[in-house]
């Protein structure tokens, strides 16, 4: 992975959960050393299918477009989202972010209802690895 925009580019497994950086894209995923072979598989079919590898999974995820073979994937993985909001702080004058935690169909709710989805920063797609068995691509 290259080092720009590096704080959100990044592939983590643990026990029972894989964290994928919100700033990823598919070349990323499959770059990645620590990738689950079952995302990296569906990755390379989605690649093959029609998939622009150079698209980050953020924009994907806030087109919410449910033709999009990546957006598939991790709404079948019911991914949950760490999602970065900027806030105005006290009399407008300084400016902080708060971080929340959204399921895929109510962050794709909430970011075409919101007139700052600029100002919305997916940190982190988290998947559990349960959540994996489930998924077809």
């Amino acid at each position: 992975m290259n080092d720009q925009n590096r704080d959100y580019k990044y592939v983590i497994q643990d026990f029972s959960k894989v964290y994928i950086g919100g700033k990823c894209n598919i070349a990323d995923v499959l770059e990645a050393d620590d990738t689950p072979e079952k995302i990296r598989m569906a990755m390379m079919r989605i690649l093959d299918k029609e998939q622009d590898e150079k698209q980050e999974f953020d924009q994907i995820l806030k087109q919410g477009d449910s033709k999009n073979l990546v957006y598939k994937f991790f709404l079948q993985g019911n991914v949950k989202l760490n999602v970065l909001q900027e806030e105005e702080g006290k009399k407008g004058k300084s400016v902080r972010f708060v971080q929340k935690t959204y399921e895929l169909e109510e962050f794709v709710r909430d970011i075409q209802t919101s007139e700052d989805s600029d100002k919305i920063i997916i940190s982190e797609i988290v998947i559990k690895k349960l959540n994996l068995l489930k998924i077809s691509v």
